[in-house]
């Protein structure tokens, strides 16, 4: 079963997706029919509508993997405000942030713990972290580990004056505006100039 900071965290995403797809008429009602589950019928819900990972064995393991919601993120089955990417993992802004800038580094491939993490995802954090600190001048930057549906995640948390670390739901027009300040692109290599008898510079021959 899954903690209950994990199901808050679950229900939270599952209401902002709500806020986005469904019509104004139907979005209260379906809060309240989520609202009134206890955390069994909750998770019970998620299962039934395959929203979370279920263990089960090995041969289902592409199967369970839809139901985890970074899967799903990574699949961009979710939407999401990515802000960084590189061939092992995604930088996404965190909707529920600790504070401003709040990241996650979520690796593509579904692992549950450290030990599996591919290292150049600590890069990718590195990277988040500098531009954070870059754009927003925090007072620290804290990088941790944590797990959202049995899925390893970093999470890259800036730490401000006077800010006490609390989670506070970001609406989508901020989450819009600090993808701008955050967005790391990446760079386009230039294509090597093919070498032809045209572009050779040659000097002219002396009798």
């Amino acid at each position: 079963m899954l903690s209950k900071e994990q199901l808050e965290q679950i229900k939270k995403q599952l209401f902002e997706q709500i806020d986005k797809i469904f019509p104004p008429d139907k979005i209260e009602l379906a809060k309240r029919q989520i609202s009134a589950m206890d955390d069994k019928e909750f998770e019970s819900f998620l299962i039934k509508n395959r929203l979370i990972k279920v263990e089960k064995s090995e041969s289902n393991k592409d199967e369970n993997q839809e139901k985890c919601i970074p899967c799903l993120i990574v699949q961009e089955k979710i939407p999401s405000f990515k802000i960084a990417e590189d061939k092992d993992s995604i930088a996404v802004l965190e909707i529920n942030p600790l504070s401003k800038g709040h990241s996650l580094i979520i690796p593509k491939q579904h692992i549950k713990s450290l030990d599996q993490a591919p290292e150049q995802i600590w890069n990718l954090a590195k990277k988040v972290a500098k531009k954070i600190k870059s754009e927003l001048k925090p007072k620290d930057i804290k990088i941790f580990s944590s797990e959202i549906t049995s899925h390893f995640c970093i999470n890259v948390v800036p730490i401000y004056d006077g800010e006490k670390e609390e989670r506070t739901k970001a609406t989508p027009e901020e989450l819009k505006e600090m993808k701008k300040k955050l967005e790391i692109k990446e760079e386009k290599k230039k294509p090597k100039k093919k070498i032809t008898e045209k572009n050779i510079w040659l000097p002219q021959r002396i009798p």
